[in-house]
């Protein structure tokens, strides 16, 4: 059996001003390594993905990024520098951003799963876990003054 280290690594984050700065930051080096610019494979290409329950998603960019600003938040890791790259809106919720960088960190904490949706789940588990903390917390008596 092997031994299970529950510490996450170093972390550093880079906030930036707007969801789409962020979304340039992650897919920028995938569309130049295909040989375009971002733009090209923004206005090419829709989003694909499954949301928690295995029902296939696709999405527009607008979409995205109208679903980026709706939750006040977005982010990702990128776990070659554990550096998570992140967006809050100035009234984003606190405890949804504090699930966010949970996620995020959640990726680069422990065995990534090889499925990209179970490995999407597996960081959900750690923002969820931290969300569910965090309500908690704001409910102690002696801590009322937690926002």
């Amino acid at each position: 059996m092997s031994v299970i280290n529950p510490n996450p690594p170093e972390m550093i984050i880079r906030w930036y001003d707007s969801p789409e700065e962020v979304h340039r930051i992650m897919w920028e080096p995938a569309a130049l390594a295909e040989g375009m610019t971002y733009e090209q494979m923004m206005a090419e290409s829709e989003v694909c993905g499954q949301d928690e329950h295995g029902n296939e998603v696709v999405l527009d960019s607008g979409s995205e990024f109208a679903g980026m600003r709706a939750q006040g938040c977005w982010a990702f890791v990128d776990p070659l520098n554990n550096c998570i790259h992140a967006w809050a809106a100035p009234d984003a919720d606190r405890g949804m951003v504090l699930h966010m960088l949970a996620h995020e960190i959640g990726h680069v904490t422990g065995e990534p799963n090889s499925d990209p949706f179970q490995e999407e789940m597996r960081a959900e588990q750690f923002g969820r876990v931290a969300g569910l903390a965090y309500s908690l917390l704001k409910s102690a008596p002696l801590l009322s003054h937690v926002s």
